[in-house]
């Protein structure tokens, strides 16, 4: 009769364990731009000491909060290709750009 009633515990539990969501995987999908636009093609990701994420794309700098994309301004002679991010000292960001200038990331531009 012990017996018994510990498979019956153990079978209840097993079905609680199978219909409960707490290990469910989510999923987003972000999109950078419009959708009427050609999505720009990610090349580089980083992350700064901040939290944000930096995301270097074919149509330029990004910063990535965890919700929201913003475009970061450039200046008119560069190049939008990004292909590389890194952070020196302190908080200053360099950017390398595909025809090979190198930016430095200053008040999101």
């Amino acid at each position: 009769m012990h017996r018994i009633l510990q498979n019956i515990i153990l079978l209840f539990f097993c079905c609680i364990a199978g219909s409960s969501f707490a290990q469910m995987p989510g999923t987003r999908i972000y999109t950078l731009t419009d959708e009427y636009q050609e999505q720009p093609r990610i090349n580089t990701l980083f992350q700064v000491k901040q939290g944000y994420i930096l995301v270097g794309t074919t149509k330029g700098l990004y910063r990535f909060d965890g919700i929201n994309f913003k475009k970061l301004d450039k200046d008119k002679d560069v190049t939008d290709n990004v292909t590389a991010i890194c952070a020196i000292s302190g908080n200053e960001i360099l950017v390398g750009f595909n025809n090979g200038n190198i930016g430095k990331l200053q008040n999101n531009q």
